[in-house]
């Protein structure tokens, strides 16, 4: 390979890991804005313990694509090298909370 080959492979990498963070970003937004359902309704009722796990989603959601360097997320896995519903299924946090609500 020469230098202009291997540059166009790496651009063509790079534009498959800006595109995986894209589709990544969409995910973690869409689970934000379900989660800003338990902070919006004024019905609904988080006791305290509630309230620091929705905290810790939330956080550990935002901070999701910052983790991801040079396609490795977290210095655990290549994002090429795992499909989005395992990566969701394994790397992205859970919301284990069990509201109640004003009647």
């Amino acid at each position: 390979m020469d230098e202009n080959e291997i540059e166009r492979a790496n651009l063509a990498i790079e534009k498959k890991i800006n595109d995986k963070i894209d589709i990544i970003r969409k995910k973690r937004n869409e689970l934000l804005d379900q989660s800003d359902w338990y902070l919006i309704v004024s019905d609904v009722i988080l006791t305290e313990d509630d309230k620091i796990k929705l905290y810790n989603y939330r956080k550990i959601l935002r901070d999701f694509p910052q983790k991801i360097v040079n396609g490795i997320y977290d210095r655990k896995i290549h994002i090429l090298g795992i499909s989005l519903d395992k990566l969701y299924d394994v790397y992205f946090p859970t919301l284990d909370i069990n509201p109640s609500f004003k009647v």
